[in-house]
């Protein structure tokens, strides 16, 4: 069983899993920033 192809893929899988964390928190971050900001019409 080669354990490289596990490896790279288990990589890719937590690779993939902080980029979504860091896209999730970034959008979160522009939403509650919109949000808290006085709005000026």
């Amino acid at each position: 069983m080669p354990q490289h192809i596990i490896s790279v893929t288990i990589g890719a899988i937590n690779l993939d899993l902080v980029i979504r964390m860091i896209l999730f928190v970034y959008i979160l971050q522009i939403y509650w920033l919109s949000a808290t900001r006085p709005s000026n019409p």
